[in-house]
């Protein structure tokens, strides 16, 4: 009895050792997941864009930007004259953190009165909101007492702040999860449906049976993406009124835009399905690199943390990445209200990986048509 158990697991670890495929995604992709997973999770959240309007243009005033400049967290962007040019940087994502220095600041501060400044932030992603506005209160602090030391404020003076929470203003986690966990359904299952097709017919047999039908191979390739993507459009229909109408996720934005480009992100995803089914010889292992593929997709994509806090390496793989570009248009879209002439950028984005995963796929089928 144990000499079959042993001879059983000798030809399943054989078995395997051949496939050098599912080899390099049993060793080195668990190694890849826990390296990337460490790298977007501890990141600390610096260089958060910062805007100023500077209504006084003081020596005190660039005293005072210059405080929040040196913080690690803040970055000075843009110094602005404008407070409606502010208000379109936030809501375009330019912007983070927004600092409105009132007329006669530093005359205010020199009679010994409280000056009011203005901080508004950008909280469509909560943590980077709940930090810009902790570090412009730790910057007012700081400054505060600077100014004391310097012997410019009076014992009844100061620096009253007041902020104004944009798109989120109870710094509720869930308006930045569920437009996330959302996203990445629709992604998981459409990609799932079209990573299993062409691996389905081939460990069936019948692959080379619809190679010889009359269908050309960008018709094959077509109309097995039309399944996967109606999977994907009706769990987005059912996701998105859960989303709105249970959780209370505001969708501030136009909903035939953003069903536009979910159409979109939805070709990008089915192609790239479509190239790992092609690429494996069965279903296991296209569910497998399927799952590791998602894993790699959760990591860059700005599920669990801004792109814009990764390192530079995997904000250059998040390029790449459908779902991080699909992400962007979902939070933008309802949370902010964003048109499609802002999110062009990102539309672009995913038609451009649309066309290169498509294009890669015919080769695929075509070359084993071959």
């Amino acid at each position: 009895m144990i000499r079959q158990i042993v001879n059983l697991a000798r030809k399943e670890f054989l078995q395997v050792r051949r496939d050098r495929l599912l080899l390099i995604a049993l060793i080195l992709g668990p190694v890849l997941q826990f390296f990337l997973l460490g790298r977007t999770t501890s990141s600390d959240i610096r260089h958060l864009a910062l805007a100023v309007v500077d209504q006084d243009k003081s020596s005190l005033s660039r005293q005072f930007i210059a405080v929040l400049d040196n913080t690690p967290e803040l970055v000075l962007r843009y110094y602005l004259d404008d407070p409606d040019e502010l208000d379109r940087l936030l809501a375009a994502g330019e912007a983070r953190v927004g600092v409105v220095i009132p007329p006669h600041f530093s005359a205010t501060v020199d009679r010994g009165e409280s000056a009011v400044v203005q901080v508004v932030a950008d909280a469509s992603s909560y943590l980077e909101g709940g930090t810009g506005l902790r570090v412009a209160q730790g910057a007012v602090a700081d400054f505060t007492s600077r100014t004391i030391l310097a012997g410019r404020l009076g014992k009844g003076g100061g620096i009253e702040l007041r902020t104004n929470v944009q798109f989120n203003p109870e710094l509720n986690v869930r308006m930045y999860t569920i437009p996330a966990q959302l996203g990445f359904v629709v992604f998981q299952i459409s990609m799932l449906v079209a990573a299993l097709s062409f691996a389905r017919e081939r460990e069936l047999g019948t692959l080379e049976q619809l190679q010889i039908t009359p269908l050309r191979q960008v018709e094959l390739v077509a109309g097995k993406s039309v399944m996967a993507m109606a999977v994907g459009l009706i769990n987005f229909g059912i996701l998105f009124l859960v989303s709105v109408y249970l959780f209370d996720v505001p969708m501030r934005g136009s909903l035939p835009e953003l069903l536009a480009l979910t159409l979109v992100f939805l070709s990008a995803n089915v192609a790239m399905g479509m190239i790992i089914s092609l690429l494996c010889a069965n279903q296991q292992q296209a569910l497998l690199i399927f799952f590791l593929f998602a894993v790699l997709q959760v990591n860059v994509s700005g599920y669990l943390v801004s792109v814009k806090n990764m390192p530079p390496v995997l904000q250059s793989l998040a390029a790449f990445s459908p779902l991080s570009h699909y992400l962007t248009i979902l939070r933008e879209s309802m949370l902010k209200g964003t048109t499609l002439d802002m999110l062009a950028g990102e539309a672009a984005a995913l038609a451009l990986l649309t066309v290169g995963s498509g294009g890669i796929a015919w080769g695929l089928l075509r070359r084993h048509g071959e």
